[in-house]
């Protein structure tokens, strides 16, 4: 609605003159998880007019769509349905996405500009994402925006810590740069299926992990507890009587040494990272929408790739189709099954360049359209130096094998017509029906690097492989700090300045040998041991005198037992 956001475009540029010059004001924040789409006649319109203005014809429209298919074919621009009904034509779904995407991009991006013509530009805009939301395209939404903000949740109260530390990479990725957190749980929420709290010291633990990786601010949600409304269950730090919740302490203590962590904090980012992983909005749309088997996740697939990287202490980078690759030892892109040929030629580029370029299954099997190519992986099937033959969706484990990796394969598997000069680096076993003895893992050397395509889903075991096999092809760097099971590692500089957030997600203490000239300025560590889900902050020839702590319980009984008001 026009009228609807001309109102929101004027109330921001009226918040704006009030508060654009406040000291007590450091940024904006438009809206609130924005994302549920409504369509009304005027929607219906603009929708109209950006299909003809991206294929120009009626009958452009119908040849790309195939529209022939199932009695599609249209003769005006505005009989085509705004949807994203599964059933629908593929290339419409996609298109409707996109078309979504860029009315909530010039929505928050109207904000924006109303809000800068009057606000002083020390304040950032930016809005809040929620986790792995696919209601619009992220980046595209991001683009006027100063930073990226989201709320973390973990609704049953069981962390899984490198799937967070993924999510703060994806965040991250939106603007390359650092991020806040707008809301995070005081122990629990009220709208999982099990509301959960967390346990004690894992809210400390959620907010050290989301500073280690970019987070600059931690907000809670909510202070109090509301009388009546829809979230009078959710976790509070004051209760209904004004009274710190059990929660209180251990969030007042994470505040202080936050405080007193700033003069060594501020200003950094986390370590540039050698590895990046690619996410595709429009691929994954695309296989949301035909998974061809219900086991086929695609969020999932992005965990399970990133994950051997996180245990092993090796930072990834989360990047778009079209982000500059060219600092990136090894780029991952795990499902881009959406591949058009601007897309194909950078990625050819980079690798021609001295790239080192591993793509996982359903790359390349659909062009800009959502339309199968006539070769997969598309526009990259000539610089692989092979085509996937076949794809399977697999009810059964199927191992394979070969000098580049054993493992076992299951949801997905795909094998490969191979030319000269590409290698066949694993094959899947004898006697497994479509798949005996097919390649699975193909590698081409190319220009002054290399591709490689893998045709499986993998097992824990197998993606942990594929992860080491693909870091020692790479060259990439080993890690900061000791690689130990449930010891999270992560640097954050600026300049000559070096900091580690080091976090003991265990149930067991720890004793890690840390890099030389690296001391610890705050937290856990004592006697060279970091207790259970224990936090420590170290840097590289501290500048500065650690600032005094507060005691957590004296401070939380000072403050909180006050009775305070809305």
């Amino acid at each position: 609605s026009a009228t609807y956001r001309r109102y929101a475009a004027r109330i921001a540029g009226e918040l704006a003159k009030r508060y654009g010059h406040n000291p007590n004001v450091v940024g904006w924040q438009i809206d609130n998880e924005i994302g549920v789409p409504s369509y009304d006649r005027e929607a219906r319109a603009r929708w109209a007019a950006r299909l003809a203005a991206r294929y120009g014809t009626i009958d452009a429209l119908n040849r790309r769509w195939t529209t022939q298919y199932w009695s599609q074919v249209y003769t005006r621009f505005d009989q085509v349905p705004l949807t994203l009904a599964a059933d629908q034509n593929p290339a419409l779904v996609l298109d409707a996405r996109r078309f979504a995407s860029a009315v909530w991009a010039d929505y928050v991006g109207d904000q924006a500009t109303a809000i800068r013509a009057h606000a002083d530009p020390r304040q950032f805009v930016t809005t809040n994402s929620t986790l792995w939301n696919d209601n619009f395209d992220q980046y595209a939404v991001h683009r006027d925006l100063d930073i990226a903000a989201w709320d973390e949740y973990v609704p049953d109260g069981h962390p899984d810590w490198p799937a967070n530390a993924l999510h703060h990479a994806v965040v991250r990725g939106y603007k390359q740069r650092n991020f806040w957190i707008m809301e995070t749980q005081p122990g629990r929420v009220d709208w999982g299926r099990v509301n959960r709290s967390l346990d004690p010291g894992q809210t400390r633990e959620l907010a050290w992990q989301a500073v280690a990786h970019g987070a600059d601010a931690i907000l809670y949600w909510q202070w109090r507890s509301a009388l009546n409304g829809q979230e009078q269950y959710h976790g509070t730090l004051i209760g209904p009587d004004g009274t710190p919740m059990p929660i209180y302490d251990e969030i007042a203590r994470t505040a202080d040494e936050m405080r007193r962590a700033a003069p060594y904090l501020a200003g950094t980012t986390p370590a540039p990272a050698e590895v990046a992983l690619i996410y595709s909005q429009d691929s994954r749309w695309s296989i949301e929408q035909e998974r061809h088997t219900r086991d086929y996740d695609p969020v999932a697939v992005m965990k399970d790739w990133y994950r051997p990287f996180a245990t092993a202490g090796i930072r990834v980078d989360v990047v778009p189709p079209d982000a500059d690759l060219s600092r990136y030892r090894l780029v991952l892109a795990p499902q881009l099954t959406v591949l058009d040929a601007a897309a194909a030629h950078r990625l050819e580029m980079y690798v021609q360049a001295g790239g080192h370029l591993l793509l996982g299954p359903r790359s390349g099997i659909k062009d800009g359209d959502n339309a199968l190519a006539p070769h997969q992986p598309g526009g990259l099937t000539e610089v692989l130096g092979a085509r996937v033959g076949y794809y399977y969706p697999i009810d059964a484990p199927v191992t394979l094998s070969g000098t580049g990796l054993s493992a076992t394969a299951r949801i997905w598997a795909e094998t490969f017509d191979v030319s000269p000069g590409t290698k066949v680096l694993a094959r899947y076993a004898s006697r497994s029906g479509w798949l005996s003895d097919k390649p699975a893992f193909v590698m081409k050397a190319v220009g002054r690097g290399w591709i490689a395509y893998l045709g499986a889903l993998l097992d824990v075991d197998g993606q942990a492989a594929l992860a080491r096999w693909a870091r020692t092809q790479a060259a990439v760097t080993g890690p900061i700090g000791p690689v130990q099971s449930d010891l999270e590692i992560v640097e954050r500089r600026s300049g000559t300045k070096r900091c580690l957030v080091a976090i003991n997600h265990g149930d067991a203490d720890l004793q890690p040998a840390f890099p030389a000239g690296y001391l610890p300025v705050l937290g856990d560590i004592s006697a060279r041991t970091l207790p259970a889900h224990g936090v420590s902050v170290l840097c590289r020839d501290p500048p500065r005198p650690l600032l005094p702590a507060k005691d957590s319980v004296a401070y939380g009984d000072r403050v909180g037992r006050k009775n305070f008001h809305w």
